[in-house]
């Protein structure tokens, strides 16, 4: 996935991280997270994010992250939320041109709203609300059906 150009923030969204931040300390391409709270960089750029702050649903994801920040929490930031940082990353956009690289600084997240159940694979939904095209509903209703390993669904909409 990598760094988008650019992305939208709003509190209480779900999120997901797009790049691999810190493997040992969870934070991978694909953790799901609510972004709580922005705080800006007010001496650099007033109107630019400098740290998000986002509650994981597992509360081991970014213990490490949360206890280097540890001293830096303001006070309105509860000790379970995790600071996030822009991440820079170099990209080569054609072969031709490999000595011009393109440098991208952004959040490495993305958000997860409404996603595919593709990307949602091994993860545990409270909520889930299912939408089946006419032509493909009975093809891919059975396909689903059979890699599910849930025996009783609750909290499905349709």
């Amino acid at each position: 996935m990598g760094l988008h150009k650019n992305i939208q923030l709003c509190t209480n969204l779900r999120y997901h991280i797009t790049s691999n931040i810190d493997i040992c300390d969870g934070l991978v391409n694909g953790a799901v997270c609510t972004l709580k709270r922005i705080d800006y960089n007010i001496h650099e750029r007033p109107t630019s994010p400098g740290i998000l702050w986002v509650l994981f649903d597992e509360a081991s994801i970014g213990k490490q992250m949360r206890s280097y920040f540890r001293t830096k929490f303001p006070a309105e930031v509860r000790k379970n939320w995790t600071p996030i940082t822009m991440v820079q990353r170099t990209i080569y956009p054609h072969a031709r041109h490999r000595n011009v690289p393109i440098i991208r600084t952004q959040f490495p997240l993305q958000q997860a709203s409404a996603t595919t159940y593709h990307k949602a694979q091994g993860q545990t939904l409270k909520e889930l609300i299912p939408l089946f095209e006419a032509k493909t509903l009975v093809a891919q209703n059975h396909s689903r059906r059979k890699s599910c390993s849930t025996k009783v669904l609750k909290n499905v909409f349709c």
